[in-house]
């Protein structure tokens, strides 16, 4: 089942982690786009022609792009990365107006996200098997 991403964030905030979350739809939609633009610099999108390998077809990357199960399974950790540091920058800076901040920090949620990067990498990486 392939899905946009736009959809992808809405279900996220739906049914996911709709406790805890003080952003709102768009950002935690941009927060989806940057993990595919991340994603998408190391494997292709099948839903764009030519994939990673075309720079100009990357810039074409919107809301409506569509995702499938398999790219959705490996962006999908990075971009609940990306939501949760967000959600940590906001937090973090209202405590000086007296809002207690709950959940990690986001130089927690940094150094996981450094991790996550690394996976993607790999996991995005495919080349076709040539045989001699």
């Amino acid at each position: 089942m392939a899905a946009s991403i736009a959809r992808l964030a809405s279900e996220y905030i739906e049914n996911s982690r709709s406790v805890g979350i003080v952003l709102e739809l768009a950002q935690v939609q941009q927060q989806a786009m940057d993990a595919l633009r991340f994603y998408a610099a190391y494997g292709p999108v099948a839903s764009i022609p030519g994939g990673a390998a075309n720079s100009a077809e990357l810039r074409t990357l919107t809301e409506d792009t569509v995702l499938t199960v398999g790219e959705w399974g490996i962006v999908r950790p990075l971009f609940v990365l990306y939501v949760e540091r967000e959600n940590a920058l906001h937090l973090e800076s209202a405590e000086s107006l007296g809002v207690q901040v709950y959940g990690r920090r986001s130089s927690e949620v940094t150094q996981d996200i450094t991790q996550a990067e690394e996976l993607v990498r790999f996991s995005a990486f495919s080349r076709p098997i040539i045989g001699v």
